[in-house]
Formats: structure tokens, C-alpha cells, sequence
């Protein structure tokens, strides 16, 4: 939010978009080894709580039970 903020010492005109990339970047680089860069949690979420629902356990909201694989074929066929 201080990005755009034009009392808060803002970016030069044209800056503001790479800025935020670097933001993104940042936080996949950050969390991408833990949540499979998972950056919107209404696609990640929805999907882990179907894949519960019908009834493949609690492995895929562990890194290592490869959940990204399951979710999105589950999701594909609910679709």
C-alpha cells in the first residue's frame, strides 16, 4: 500500500508495476517451498477442502502427499 501512497515518498511514474513484481517474486521465493506457491487461497483452499470432502483423507495438506497433483484433477472433473 505504500507503493501508491503519493505522500510516502513514492516510486518514480512507471515504476510502481515492477515494484510489485518484486513483491509477488518475493513472496513466491518465500513461500514456495512450503505451499507450492499457493498465492490465491480461494483456488488452494477450495479445492483442498473438496478433495476432504470426498473422502481422500488428510494427506494433501501436507507438502510431501503431492496435493497440487490430486486437487487439480478433482477439480478439473467437478467442473
Amino acid at each position: 500500500m505504500a507503493i501508491g501512497d503519493r505522500t510516502n515518498s513514492p516510486p518514480p511514474d512507471g515504476i510502481s508495476p515492477i515494484v510489485f513484481m518484486c513483491v509477488v517474486i518475493g513472496v513466491a521465493f518465500a513461500l514456495g517451498s512450503q505451499t507450492s506457491y499457493a498465492l490465491n487461497p480461494a483456488l488452494d483452499l477450495s479445492s483442498r477442502i473438496v478433495v476432504t470432502l470426498m473422502g481422500y483423507g488428510t494427506s494433501h495438506w501436507s507438502f510431501r502427499d503431492q496435493y497440487w497433483i490430486w486437487n487439480n484433477c478433482e477439480q478439473t472433473k467437478l467442473k
